[in-house]
């Protein structure tokens, strides 16, 4: 088992990428 401080690292990394996706599908929106 992965121990919760490498959870807790691809939780963050997981979010962060969403978050990423979410602001480029922003600004293309923006963009129109």
């Amino acid at each position: 088992m992965l121990n919760d401080g490498t959870l807790a690292i691809e939780k963050i990394a997981a979010l962060a990428k969403v978050s990423v996706q979410h602001v480029e599908q922003i600004e293309k929106e923006l963009k129109k």
